[in-house]
């Protein structure tokens, strides 16, 4: 496992936190919508990162912890796809990818049903009451979301990103951008008939 230096952690820190203050009204701000996604580039001197987010339903064509075979086998080729940085981004710069990180509601749920067997040791009796209504809620839909983020190393910097991804998600109407670099920032929409845009 690649380790970040602390360079690129303060800087990554202070555009995160004026990204965090741009969201309140940048377009970036919208919530959970089927067929729209979010995409933030940040910039820590030769140092980026591209964050993604999309909605399960339009990555899988189901919002919901993948029950049969053919879902198990669409969730893991959805994986692969959103953890190889090529096939959904061309850019016009150097870079290497230093770090992919891949967030899924249901390794969430995984880890939390690790959490309930500990518990089980303890409190066998609360935890089958607590069980039954995490079932429900895990049965229950609710939006869920993949996110990826992807940190590159660059050695010079990058000027036009095109999002070819959306050859894998045909739902997916636009994305709701947001870049930020050491010297400007932009809140835009990328559309499927659209998928470049520039880094000034």
């Amino acid at each position: 496992m690649i380790v970040m230096s602390d360079t690129l952690k303060n800087g990554l820190l202070k555009v995160a936190g004026s990204l965090a203050l741009m969201a309140t009204f940048a377009v970036t701000a919208a919530p959970h919508t089927h067929g729209e996604g979010t995409l933030q580039v940040l910039q820590a001197g030769s140092d980026w990162q591209l964050v993604l987010q999309l909605p399960a339903a339009d990555v899988l064509g189901f919002e919901h912890k993948p029950d049969s075979t053919a879902e198990r086998h669409q969730f893991k080729k959805a994986e692969s796809t959103l953890s190889n940085f090529k096939d959904i981004f061309s850019i016009d710069a150097s870079c290497s990818v230093v770090e992919t990180t891949l967030e899924s509601p249901w390794q969430e749920a995984t880890e939390h049903k690790s959490d309930h067997r500990e518990a089980n040791e303890h409190n066998q009796h609360g935890h089958h009451e607590e069980h039954d209504e995490h079932k429900k809620e895990d049965n229950h839909a609710t939006h869920s979301d993949f996110r990826v983020a992807y940190l590159l190393a660059c050695e010079s910097p990058i000027s036009k990103v095109e999002v070819s991804g959306f050859e894998f998600w045909p739902s997916v109407s636009m994305l709701r951008a947001t870049w930020i670099t050491q010297t400007n920032q932009q809140a835009f929409i990328i559309k499927a008939s659209e998928p470049s845009f520039e880094i000034k």
